[in-house]
Order: structure tokens, then C-alpha cells, then sequence
């Protein structure tokens, strides 16, 4: 069975995660390159999961709603045992609503292109 080819890539991180990057790549006997494969391939599955429930209406307006305010998702946090700070809260706030407004234009781009198909064999 042959190989895919892989590509190569130029990536930028803090100091601080590349020590704990070289770190677990040390521990596990693994490459820097390996590592960082198998936590991306682990993790963007979550973030397509996350992007894609942006595009449904519902769980936008939902999500908007449950952070559209830090004080709300303070109490959500203290509700089910989470600390979290201020700041913390407006960063998941200003996070949600970029991501529901990216949704939006995406499920939007999405929508028009299939009205033009369905349209054109009338």
C-alpha cells in the first residue's frame, strides 16, 4: 500500500507550547511533526462539528442568546462548577458571535448555490 504524500508546513507557536509540544514528542518516542498530526487530526473534527452547528439557524440563535452576555456565561459556569473570570466570559462571547456570524454567511453562501442549481433545470 503506498504512502500519501504529506505536506509541508511553516507554523508559528509560543515558546511556552513548543517546550510542552517537545516535551510529550520526547515522552511518546515521537516526532515534533507526528505529535502535532495526530492533535490536529484529534481536534478538528471538534472545531467542523462546532462550525457546522453555526450554520444551523436554531443553534445559532441559541448560542447567541446563552453568550450574548459575560455575566450569563459566568452563572452558566458557576452553575455547573467552573470558575471562570470576566475577561474569560467576554472572550467566549466575542469567540461565539464571530463564529454564528461566520455560520450565517456560510450556510447563506450554501443556500444561494443550491437555489441557483435547483433554478436553473425549471
Amino acid at each position: 500500500m503506498m504512502k500519501e504524500a504529506k505536506e509541508r508546513i511553516t507554523v508559528t507557536v509560543d515558546a511556552d507550547l513548543l517546550r510542552r509540544l517537545d516535551a510529550v514528542a520526547a515522552a511518546r518516542g515521537d516526532s515534533r511533526s507526528a505529535v502535532l498530526e495526530r492533535l490536529l487530526g484529534n481536534a478538528i473534527g471538534e472545531d467542523e462539528v462546532f462550525l457546522k452547528a453555526m450554520e444551523n439557524p436554531i443553534t445559532r440563535a441559541v448560542a447567541q442568546a446563552v453568550t450574548s452576555s459575560p455575566a450569563l456565561i459566568e452563572s452558566i459556569a458557576r452553575l455547573v462548577g467552573e470558575q471562570m473570570s470576566t475577561g474569560d466570559a467576554e472572550e467566549i462571547r466575542e469567540v461565539m458571535a464571530e463564529q454564528a456570524k461566520r455560520g450565517a454567511g456560510r450556510r447563506g453562501s450554501r443556500s444561494k448555490k443550491s437555489g441557483r442549481l435547483a433554478g436553473e433545470g425549471a
